[in-house]
């Protein structure tokens, strides 16, 4: 049954369970269509209802990020071959285009290579989640034959990431088109942010018939629906030293406590000055971590080697990689405390504790 408690709905089994046997429990939850958007389900409960007395209860909530699409047009034109035309004859949408089109003659290989903008949020890894749609046509003059041939390259800053995501032959011709789709995986780029996209066709013409009446593909429109992800800086909502005061040789334990709505890992970086960000500390780093961790809190550790009073800045970043804002504090390093020892009947001192 579903029982609602003000803004939150509960999802209730009454069951009789009995020790050593297994129960699997089942539903179905659909977001909102609202994009994007952060979600909450959970936590699983064993028992009463929450609140009230559970035996068992999961120890945080599962979350939910509703991802965000936009759709791109190109904003230059790189490179076309045996095309004539500018980059405004292809910004329009494939789907509703104008009449304006990059166009050839009879008999020619063709090409054209674009450039989009950065999107807003970084776009999503995985297969087929980023889309080139490309609009295209056979020149009037044509043979009627199916022979000519397009493919759809990824390319980023003039760079080839991945071949030949779309390929087809018998483009329809002029007064007729048809949209080529070009589905690939963002994994292939080198940025996380999208920028330096490009989108590359490669065309022939027909090969049978008269050489002279030929088609040749012309392109009429380009765009990217680019799926990306919405991220939310992590917050650094406290940052703790120790031992406080410190002596010269040892370690000071950075302890940062933080959290990240979007559920990534962090890493930790404790500077001696401020203006980090995720590449680094702008001058000295006390220390760091390097592995996007999820421990809360964070540490790293810091071998002190001089004395006096310390004033660190500590941030932490996500694998976006966005970082949260910076937190400051102090510590003090002070000299090392003289031993004093009895050696063979002789009194030795030694700033490390250590008789040579």
């Amino acid at each position: 049954s579903v029982r609602e408690n003000g803004e939150v709905k509960e999802i209730v089994w009454q069951l009789d369970m009995q020790k050593g046997k297994e129960y699997q429990l089942e539903y179905t939850f659909d977001a909102p269509d609202i994009s994007p958007e952060f979600y909450l389900l959970g936590p699983l409960s064993i028992g009463s209802s929450v609140g009230s007395g559970q035996a068992w209860q999961e120890a945080r909530y599962w979350q939910i990020a509703s991802d965000a699409t936009e759709t791109l047009s190109p904003d230059a034109l790189l490179t076309q071959t045996n095309l004539t035309g500018s980059i405004t004859d292809v910004q329009d949408d494939p789907d509703s285009p104008d009449s304006n089109w990059l166009t050839a003659g009879v008999n020619v290989a063709t090409t054209a290579r674009v450039s989009f903008p950065t999107p807003t949020g970084a776009p999503r890894d995985g297969a087929d989640l980023q889309e080139f749609r490309i609009l295209i046509r056979k020149t009037a003059t044509n043979n009627g034959k199916t022979d000519d041939t397009y493919t759809v390259h990824l390319y980023e800053d003039g760079n080839l990431r991945q071949s030949t995501i779309a390929s087809g032959s018998g483009v329809p011709a002029d007064p007729s088109s048809t949209v080529v789709s070009a589905t690939w995986d963002s994994s292939n780029l080198t940025s996380n942010d999208g920028s330096g996209v490009e989108a590359y066709i490669t065309t022939t013409p027909e090969a049978g018939g008269s050489p002279t009446s030929r088609g040749s593909i012309e392109v009429g429109a380009f765009e990217w629906n680019v799926d990306y992800s919405t991220n939310n800086n992590p917050v650094l909502s406290s940052v703790k030293d120790g031992p406080d005061p410190s002596q010269v040789g040892n370690t000071v334990t950075f302890y940062a406590d933080w959290n990240d709505q979007d559920a990534e890992g962090v890493n930790l970086f404790v500077c001696d000055q401020s203006g980090g960000n995720q590449a680094g500390c702008p001058s000295s780093t006390y220390c760091y971590t390097s592995d996007h961790g999820t421990s809360d809190p964070m540490t790293c550790d810091y071998t002190t080697s001089s004395t006096g009073t310390k004033t660190y800045y500590a941030y932490v970043c996500d694998n976006e990689p966005t970082c949260s804002g910076e937190l400051s504090g102090t510590f003090t390093v002070n000299a090392a405390t003289p031993v004093s020892k009895i050696f063979d009947g002789m009194f030795m001192l030694d700033y490390q504790g250590i008789i040579k």
